[in-house]
């Protein structure tokens, strides 16, 4: 009986100790996805000021054909 109830002692402090390793990995992916998040909203920031940026270029560089009389 005293070998059992150590084995069950034994069983619930690993039980602890994982319990707390899954609760730190949890916290560990929502810091991850919340970053992920973040990051996200940056990338689709720049994107936008480069296809901004690139549309003024082309407006700025406009060429139009030759005029016959230029010819």
């Amino acid at each position: 009986l005293d070998a059992a109830n150590d084995v069950i002692t034994q069983r619930d402090a690993q039980i602890s100790a994982l319990q707390t390793q899954v609760a730190q990995q949890q916290q560990t992916i929502a810091d991850a996805e919340a970053k992920a998040r973040e990051d996200e909203a940056l990338r689709r920031k720049m994107h936008n000021i480069i296809q901004e940026l690139k549309g003024n270029i082309r407006v700025f560089c406009r060429v139009r054909p030759c005029l016959s009389e230029e010819e």
